[in-house]
């Protein structure tokens, strides 16, 4: 689960909690650490070096997974690699328009929906069926975060602005 670093200092008794209200049996153990996600304007080019995975912030912004996005950005740096080899591109900031396109711009919605799924827990003490769906289906790829922006652009609006207003108060 992504959270806010202030969330962090409890997130134990939190899923401890909801181990108990859900009937789930076992101990409970912390294993975590703070996942660095891209914002706008990350820089993912300087010269001729190119940052992928986890060194780009690509780490998905509702469970902190990585893998998928770092292989998505390993794929965009060899296109731009490519490009630059084959003289189709002078240099290799083309990189940072692909990673701007297509990894901000979705690390940006998937923080939305995050933070709209974090709302829904804060204000209800418990997780919106629709939101937990949508990232499901953004995890197991029947959506992306981009398609998820585009169907609900109000609720990615809150969640921008809950972005905007309370995540650098609690982080």
């Amino acid at each position: 689960f992504g959270a806010p670093r202030a969330f962090a200092t409890s997130l134990k008794e939190r899923v401890t909690f909801y181990n108990q209200k859900w009937g789930v049996e076992g101990p409970t153990t912390r294993a975590a650490h703070w996942i660095p996600f891209a914002l706008p304007g990350s820089q993912a080019v300087k010269g001729n070096v190119l940052l992928v995975g986890d060194a780009a912030g690509c780490a998905d912004p509702a469970v902190g997974a990585g893998i998928s996005w770092g292989v998505k950005s390993s794929s965009l740096a060899f296109d731009a690699i490519m490009a630059y080899f084959q003289g189709e591109e002078t240099d290799l900031n083309w990189y940072q328009a692909l990673y701007d396109h297509h990894i901000l711009e979705a690390l940006r919605a998937g923080m939305a929906l995050r933070n709209v799924l974090l709302l829904s827990l804060l204000l209800t003490g418990k997780p919106w069926d629709d939101a937990v769906q949508a990232v499901l289906d953004c995890l197991c790829g029947r959506l992306t975060y981009l398609a998820w922006k585009r169907r609900h652009p109000m609720l990615y609006a809150l969640g921008l602005g809950l972005q905007k207003v309370v995540v650098p108060r609690v982080t």
